[in-house]
């Protein structure tokens, strides 16, 4: 069976499970599973279809939201072949159907009530299987199964720990399932703050919160007005001059005043990064070489390495392309072969710009120039070559450094299919 042995070839194995779907011909009245020549297992044609009857329940029953639900069945083959059972639910009246068991071998088989969706029109089904023939029979009637307020509610936004700034949007998201109403959204998610009061419905929902701690809940309800919350604590940040550094920050720091929403954008040391930066990297505001490493706190942020670090040194600048190497194949008289992608990148975060130009006549390189991180699209012309290799090279340049990108091409006589052979080296 090929789709089982390129699936498993590569993993080590016993045992393997598989099932697969295929027609049943008319008048089949055998079905074998083969290995090869060998038969593995038959399952054989009874005469007779099975015959199964729901005991129950069988209509008229409440049930509430807690317990289990009890299904039982009575069934027969007249041709005492081994009978299989399959058990589904209905909340609403046989529209849909959902499994309960599959597989089953009993005459009854419970189901927990509290993970059933509730309803005034629910059946069961139960359905009988010899392999070939299948038999089925549902409640006479509708019964009821309590319902049940929602699943659960959950915070998706705010994380637990988030800290937000005076005057700045928050957002929040968040998410309710329920079992008869299914996903829960809209006017169904009401948001509240334990300081601000009702915040509004929906996700996701943007809001502006006051200076404090907030404890934010989420309150999801069902159609039946049946709820249930999640709660979520965030801490709001005083920032009187709307600079984005809270105000305790600035106090802390003592180089910047809250009152003043110039001075997060300075650069007080002359180091390249802003005050604000300073912040963000953990360098100091009042030292343009926090590592006392030689290399300016900008310096080192442009360089890709870290400045409060003196282990931390930038690498090397250099100029990346990748693949170096590419190879097209085409046939004399055939379509040019598709163009093939290169890379080309900085290893500083600092845009560096390119050139680059190719060396052969049936070489062509897009775009001439450009700055990483980039693209080059490399295309091969094989009208008017003969048959054979040609190797050619594209120059990529950056300032003093150059990469080079070397092209193979083979163009192949009509009808001649290149085979590629291995090398071996036996020593004596």
């Amino acid at each position: 069976m090929p789709f089982l042995r390129d699936s498993l070839e590569t993993i080590p194995h016993t045992v393997a499970f598989f099932s697969t779907t295929c027609p049943l011909p008319a008048g089949t009245a055998r079905v074998e599973l083969r290995r090869g020549d060998a038969v593995l297992a038959t399952l054989q044609r009874s005469e007779h279809a099975p015959r199964v009857h729901v005991l129950t329940p069988n209509g008229g029953e409440r049930f509430g939201g807690e317990g289990e639900l009890r299904v039982a069945w009575e069934a027969h083959d007249p041709d005492g072949d081994a009978l299989v059972f399959s058990v589904l639910y209905s909340v609403d009246g046989g529209a849909t159907w959902d499994v309960l068991a599959a597989g089953a071998r009993g005459t009854e088989m419970t189901y927990p009530l509290g993970a059933l969706a509730g309803g005034r029109e629910a059946l069961v089904e139960v359905r009988a299987s010899d392999g070939f023939h299948e038999a089925g029979d549902r409640s006479d009637r509708t019964f009821s199964v309590g319902r049940k307020g929602p699943l659960g509610a959950a915070i998706l936004q705010p994380q637990p720990g988030d800290t937000f700034l005076q005057g700045r949007p928050v957002t929040l998201r968040g998410a309710g399932y329920d079992l008869e109403d299914g996903i829960l959204d809209g006017e169904a998610l009401r948001w509240h703050s334990s300081k601000d009061g009702f915040l509004g419905a929906g996700s996701p929902l943007t809001v502006t919160l006051t200076v404090g701690e907030h404890l934010i809940t989420l309150e999801a309800s069902d159609s039946q007005r049946l709820s249930t919350r999640a709660e979520q604590a965030v801490v709001v940040q005083s920032d009187f001059d709307g600079d984005g550094l809270s105000d305790e920050e600035e106090g802390r720091l003592g180089l910047l005043s809250p009152w003043d929403p110039d001075d997060a954008d300075q650069d007080a040391d002359g180091d390249g990064l802003t005050n604000r930066d300073e912040l963000f990297f953990g360098t100091d505001m009042g030292r343009g070489d926090t590592d006392r490493d030689g290399i300016p706190d900008g310096g080192e942020v442009n360089q890709g390495s870290d400045p409060a670090d003196r282990g931390s040194t930038p690498q090397p600048s250099d100029l990346v392309v990748a693949p170096d190497r590419l190879t097209f194949h085409a046939v004399v008289g055939g379509e040019p072969p598709p163009p093939q992608m290169v890379m080309v990148w900085h290893t500083w975060p600092e845009p560096l710009g390119w050139t680059a130009q190719a060396d052969a006549p049936w070489l062509a390189v897009e775009p001439a120039e450009g700055e990483t991180p980039g693209t080059l699209e490399i295309r091969v012309s094989p009208a008017r070559l003969r048959p054979g290799l040609y190797d050619g090279v594209v120059q990529v340049a950056a300032r003093a450094r150059a990469k080079e990108v070397h092209v193979r091409l083979i163009v192949s006589a009509p009808g001649v299919r290149p085979v590629r052979l291995p090398l071996v080296l036996q020593e004596e």
